[in-house]
């Protein structure tokens, strides 16, 4: 019986607290950050050929960025909206750097717990193995990436950045609303193996693996989905009517997966065999070859970026405008905050990450061959053939 607790901190304060006067050091932040990690663990003998392991294990890494205000576009007579009241970046090509959007307020908190029970037993020529494992994640990400405007000047009207920003030529702003994740994940596998010994010269291994795919569940209801029939029927959202024609929101009868776009996948079976043959009976030349299939899963932040599409996120990019105010020629103007109900704007030329729901989780096959020879004493010599396949990579169209 053991239990194991480790925990981790790194705290690094904003560059410009400890230096107030020089704003140029605004383009580093700080971090407060935390790690903690909790096992549980029991071995039971449970007679002189059956042992089982209980594992249970509980992670949690808070990651708190920070940065050290100054002033806002706005405070200095930019027309424009910022989330965060006290922060402007601006990049100004064979200039300087004021702010950086990934050095600003942000939180990721993930937390994992974990259940696995394993068996092994002994029986006559054969080691049998079986158990489970689940387990349960759930992260959520607060940011502020583009949520104060992103200004960049490179010189394209006079061919130098610091000239252009004196005259307030801006190459392009970028804004959106404060990005959020909040998912949850549920994971679980059960498998059984058997390594056989079938005779004096040969052993056998070979096992099967079940792990269905449940897909990542955005609890703030964050996502959506694209359906290219209704796309072409020029079919609408009922939970958000200005949407473009083809997408799909939790709420809308053509929506999957409760809250993940995505359907459940039940037929991921991953089997594995293993050989290994003395071949002339002497213990000096052996064959081994093997074969095995797993399957992969993305990570808790995967839809990161499909939570900051319209209307939540609303990426809106403003090529070639004015310092002064940088939606002057958008159309509509200052989109600004948003409001998030069913008539929600969705701004022109907004960025969309959509994912088939039957996309299938991507698999990895892997085999091999080895032949060893032991020549003499103390010498050997080995041959191996190593090979891998690997397909339905994930993408988004």
């Amino acid at each position: 019986l053991f239990a194991r607790y480790t925990g981790t901190t790194s705290v690094s304060p904003p560059p410009l607290r400890k230096t107030p006067d020089n704003l140029l050091a605004a383009s580093r932040g700080g971090f407060d950050n935390i790690a903690q990690s909790l096992t549980l663990g029991n071995t039971w003998v449970l007679s002189s050929s059956a042992v089982n392991a209980l594992r249970v294990a509980w992670n949690d890494t808070n990651i708190h960025r920070l940065h050290e205000g100054f002033f806002s576009a706005p405070e200095v007579g930019i027309r424009t909206y910022s989330f965060l009241d006290d922060y402007t970046v601006l990049n100004v090509t064979g200039g300087f750097n004021l702010g950086s959007a990934v050095q600003t307020e942000a939180r990721y908190d993930t937390t994992t717990l974990q259940v696995g029970d394993d068996v092994t037993i002994v029986r006559g020529n054969h080691q049998l193995s079986f158990g489970a494992n689940v387990a349960r994640w759930a992260s959520f990400t607060t940011a502020n990436v583009r949520a104060m405007g992103n200004f960049s000047i490179n010189g394209q009207t006079t061919g130098l950045g610091l000239a252009d920003f004196l005259l307030g030529e801006v190459s392009q702003y970028v804004q959106a609303n404060p990005n959020f994740l909040d998912m949850t994940q549920w994971y679980a596998g059960v498998y059984a193996n058997d390594t056989w010994r079938a005779g004096s010269r040969l052993t056998l291994n070979y096992g099967l693996r079940w792990e269905p795919f449940f897909p990542q569940q955005i609890v703030n209801g964050f996502i959506y989905n694209f359906d290219i029939d209704r796309f072409r029927a020029g079919a609408r959202s009922q939970v958000f009517r200005n949407a473009p024609a083809g997408l799909v929101y939790p709420g809308d009868d053509a929506f999957v997966g409760g809250q993940s776009g995505m359907n459940r996948q039940w037929d991921n079976f991953a089997p594995r065999i293993g050989a290994a043959w003395d071949v002339t009976g002497d213990g000096r030349t052996s064959l081994r070859l093997g074969y095995g299939l797993g399957y992969d899963f993305v990570t808790a932040q995967y839809h990161l970026n499909t939570s900051v599409a319209p209307p939540w996120g609303t990426d809106v990019r403003v090529q070639a405008t004015s310092l002064d105010d940088p939606f002057s020629a958008y159309p509509g103007g200052n989109p600004f905050p948003l409001v998030f109900d069913a008539d929600a704007a969705f701004p022109p030329r907004g960025q969309y990450l959509a994912i088939d729901p039957d996309q299938e989780n991507t698999r990895k096959q892997n085999w091999n061959v080895v032949v060893e020879r032991q020549i003499g004493r103390d010498m050997a010599v080995s041959a191996s053939y190593i090979g891998n396949y690997t397909d339905r990579l994930w993408n988004m169209k």
